[in-house]
């Protein structure tokens, strides 16, 4: 049995994801050498207490 095509958002057929295409290679290792060291920083606290729920807080 065939699996059905999967389409993106214009319609065209997606690649699939275990093949990585050169364009999306490059940039996954140009985003990772611009924002790694950024990524690795801690939060602020003040972030941190802005998104950690309180006892008061509702679900």
């Amino acid at each position: 049995m065939k699996r059905p095509e999967m389409r993106n958002a214009t319609g065209k057929p997606k690649a699939s994801p275990r093949v990585a295409r050169p364009f999306d290679q490059w940039l996954q290792k140009q985003l990772h050498e611009m924002y790694d060291s950024i990524a690795q920083e801690p939060l602020p606290d003040d972030l941190i207490e802005l998104v950690t729920p309180t006892k008061n807080s509702k679900p």
